[in-house]
């Protein structure tokens, strides 16, 4: 009779606990937290550096880049209003 081949769950084995895995994911899960906190916040100041610049083919091409925004500012009544006080802020119309 063989021998039964061993039994590996993910939950039997422990995560790595090494010093230098735990350091190389610190600043990579930092870097995306500020990435993603920039972006939620960059829209108001990118629209209204685009109007001071007359930038047309740029508006375009940030309208593809904020659209998940825009689908959360026409949908989501917190979100509206927070970009709208930024719009104010910077004397944006949206």
């Amino acid at each position: 009779m063989p021998p039964e081949p061993p039994n590996h769950h993910l939950a039997d084995e422990e995560l790595p606990t090494d010093p230098e895995v735990r350091s190389f994911a610190r600043p990579w899960l930092l870097a995306m937290i500020w990435i993603a906190g920039a972006y939620v916040l960059s829209p108001a100041p990118v629209i209204w550096g685009l109007q001071k610049v007359g930038g047309s083919s740029a508006s375009a091409k940030s309208d593809l880049v904020y659209a998940p925004i825009v689908v959360l500012y026409r949908k989501v009544p917190f979100i509206r209003a927070f970009y709208d006080w930024q719009f104010k802020a910077l004397g944006i119309r949206p």
